[in-house]
């Protein structure tokens, strides 16, 4: 029962109106919520379960096409064993006893394999490494170097005993962002089964992308799902542009937020080969293979915010994953609940527009009537209630209205009576104060005047005082002005000497510049001499790389003459050195050259600069005697005007005892005027008092009938 009481008083003090919006608002939106929650996470579970398997689907015939593809690529050092042509090419270079027929095996075996490496856009670079660091043979569009003897996939490739081995990780280029799986095999001799050494064969990311992902390039505004290769060990190998490139070579883990779930699935200890999570700063649906396996694993029901799916591609130690992005997995989900939404906006709206009319038909005579009261209650009296209802409401409303008419007529009346009683009291207190401002003022004037002469009679004794000081100070002044013009002397002629020295550095500088501008023309000169002989020193080092040229051509006609030419070739050999030598010393003079160009610009430079220097010293040499002129001009300026100054002084001198006596009598008249005001200002005093008297019974009759109008000014009511 208590409960029961305290809900039904919560209610009690809701508007009827909110009480029946509230209630329409429950009816129908609340099912309404409850079934499209339903409808889109059951939408969401069926699509997540669809994608795993179609994804496992793709990801078998993907990780297929890619087997295939890669075996092609082992078969290129395959051949290398099996062709007995190239085993053959390929001993011969191992086997060649000096270098003139390793350099022609070599061409030979470069031959031989660069079919390969244009027969398939996708291998990047062909490379043999022979047992010894001379025997290296490389092609395609990398810069291969002969440093793999060093590496650990180089030792997996000589254990593997004439099998193609892949290495575990991409191979990124040093100096740009290209990256390649790189597969080895040891080649042997098919006559002794001696091993001759290794083939590496380099296959561009970019050509795994493309295969594996040949749907995303064709259509990449309508293809969202990926695919991306990873080695055993976490790193990428190949994902596509989209994904960003710059990922390649890198660990997975370091984009993936759960990495332990990931290696789980690739340990084979997970229940499901897919999962949900997060991927490049996105959820994404991560399904995963191995290179070779034909098992395919169903997704169950799939719960949480991001999922991964696993199967393992073969031997090659690869793994292929397949991207889904979740944002367009769940796409027609959202669809479901954006169309949820929109209906509950709209039944919201429906019930949100018939509980308001329910509530008007009801609410409304009692909101007008409750507007009425308050206006009521803050003082207008003219409000009247409008309501045409025949029931009980229409009854209480024409009663009010009587009720204010009766006493609206009661306040007017009384409103009349306090107005007249205002507005006479009013007037009084306007004379009455007129009156006291009037004494007031005239009191204030002779007050006024009453100082102004005491202040006069005070002032023409301070006058008197001081104007014996001023004739002391103007005999000071006459004293210290004939100083001034002995010391403005002085300073003349110190000018005048300073001005001789500034005229004999105004010489001095002129000298400088010139000697500065000689110094100039003859670093200019040495300039042009170096240019002259580094266009010699050029003509040398042409003749010399000519002469190389033409050197080399002779030992390669030397080389295709035989044993006939090697006469030739010893000679063509001496000639080359001599060429060689004669560029190393052009480049050397050159150099030499250089050095001494950087140090004459150098030079003509500090040269340059010093004389701009000396320019602006003669500005200002030029400047400082022109001031010079200037200082002497002012000094006799300034004797004229000490003699004009002095003759002035003189004459305030003879003026100074005249105004003192002025002063005196003008001092002795202010003291009688001072007496006579003193009693006018005595007069005046009385009078303002009685003037405050009446004025204070004129405000205080005021006061009382300023109280009646605010009390009756807060109701509004007509006349």
């Amino acid at each position: 029962m208590i409960r029961k009481k305290n809900s039904l008083s919560f209610m009690t003090k809701m508007s009827i109106r909110k009480r029946l919006i509230i209630v329409f608002l429950l009816v129908s939106l609340v099912p309404l919520c409850v079934i499209g929650s339903i409808s889109y996470f059951s939408s969401r579970s069926a699509l997540s379960s669809k994608a795993a398997q179609y994804s496992m689907d793709s990801l078998v015939k993907t990780g297929y096409i890619l087997e295939m593809k890669l075996a092609e690529y082992a078969d290129v050092s395959l051949q290398m064993q099996i062709d007995r042509s190239l085993n053959e090419t390929i001993s011969n270079y191992v086997k060649a006893e000096n270098d003139y027929d390793m350099v022609l095996a070599s061409i030979v075996l470069k031959r031989a394999i660069e079919r390969y490496l244009y027969a398939d856009e996708g291998i990047a670079g062909l490379m043999f490494l022979g047992e010894t660091e001379k025997h290296f043979v490389a092609l395609g569009s990398i810069k291969l170097q002969p440093d793999f003897r060093e590496t650990e996939f180089y030792a997996q490739v000589l254990s593997a005993g004439g099998r193609v081995v892949w290495a575990s990780s991409p191979y990124v280029m040093e100096d740009s962002d290209q990256a390649y799986i790189l597969a080895g095999r040891l080649i042997e001799d098919l006559n002794t089964g001696r091993p001759l050494g290794v083939f590496l064969t380099f296959v561009s990311e970019e050509s795994i992308d493309r295969l594996v992902n040949y749907s995303v390039y064709q259509e990449p505004d309508i293809q969202e799902s990926y695919f991306m290769l990873i080695s055993r060990t976490g790193q990428i190998a190949a994902l596509p542009k989209k994904a960003g490139k710059e990922h390649v070579g890198k660990d997975l883990s370091d984009f993936l937020n759960n990495s332990a779930a990931l290696q789980e699935i690739i340990g084979g200890g997970a229940e499901k080969n897919a999962l949900f999570t997060g991927l490049f700063k996105e959820n994404v649906l991560l399904t995963v293979g191995r290179m070779g396996s034909q098992q395919q694993l169903a997704a169950s029901s799939w719960e949480g915010q991001t999922t991964a799916t696993a199967e393992e591609l073969g031997t090659y130690d690869w793994y292929l994953l397949g991207i889904t992005p979740t944002s367009y997995l769940y796409q027609e989900a959202r669809s479901v609940g954006v169309t949820t939404l929109i209906l509950g906006v709209i039944f919201g709206g429906g019930a949100v527009l018939l509980s308001l009319l329910v509530a008007f038909n009801i609410s409304d005579p009692l909101a007008r009537m409750v507007k009425i009261m308050k206006k009521v209650e803050n003082g207008d009296m003219t409000a009247r209630v409008e309501i045409t209802n025949q029931d009980e409401l229409g009854f209480v409303g024409k009663s009010f209205n009587r009720m204010l008419e009766n006493t609206n007529r009661l306040l007017a009346n009384t409103m009349k009576a306090v107005t007249a009683v205002f507005e006479h009291s009013s007037i009084l207190e306007q004379g009455s104060e007129q009156s006291a401002q009037t004494a007031e003022s005239i009191a204030r004037a002779f007050e006024d005047i009453n100082k102004g002469t005491m202040e006069q009679t005070i002032e023409a004794e301070k006058s008197s005082k001081l104007m014996i000081e001023l004739a002391e100070k103007i005999d000071l002044m006459v004293n210290k002005s004939g100083e001034v013009g002995n010391i403005t002397s002085s300073v003349k002629t110190m000018s005048v000497k300073s001005k001789d020295a500034v005229s004999m550095l105004m010489d001095k500088a002129k000298e400088t510049d010139r000697i500065t501008a000689d110094i100039i023309k003859d670093i200019t000169e040495l300039h042009s001499s170096v240019e002259e002989i580094r266009n010699i020193t050029d003509v040398i080092v042409n003749i010399a790389e000519q002469t190389n040229l033409l050197a080399l051509n002779a030992s390669i006609e030397a080389a295709r003459a035989g044993e006939a030419g090697r006469g030739f070739a010893v000679v063509a050999e001496e000639v080359n050195k001599l060429a060689a030598h004669s560029q190393e010393a052009g480049r050397a003079i050159n150099h030499f050259l250089q050095t001494i160009e950087t140090k004459t610009t150098t030079s003509t430079q500090t040269a340059e600069r010093a004389y701009e220097v000396v320019r602006e010293q003669r500005s200002a040499v030029s400047l400082a005697q022109m001031s010079f002129d200037e200082i002497i001009t002012a000094m006799d300026n300034a004797v004229d005007q000490l003699t004009v100054m002095n003759t002035i002084i003189d004459q305030i001198n003879g003026f100074k005892e005249q105004t003192v006596q002025s002063i005196i009598s003008i001092s002795a008249i202010s003291e009688e005027t001072a007496a006579a005001t003193e009693q006018v200002f005595a007069s005046c005093e009385e009078q303002t008092s009685m003037a405050q008297q009446v004025k204070a019974m004129a405000e205080e009759l005021q006061a009382l009938a300023r109280t009646l109008v605010e009390i009756t000014s807060s109701f509004k009511a007509t006349t």
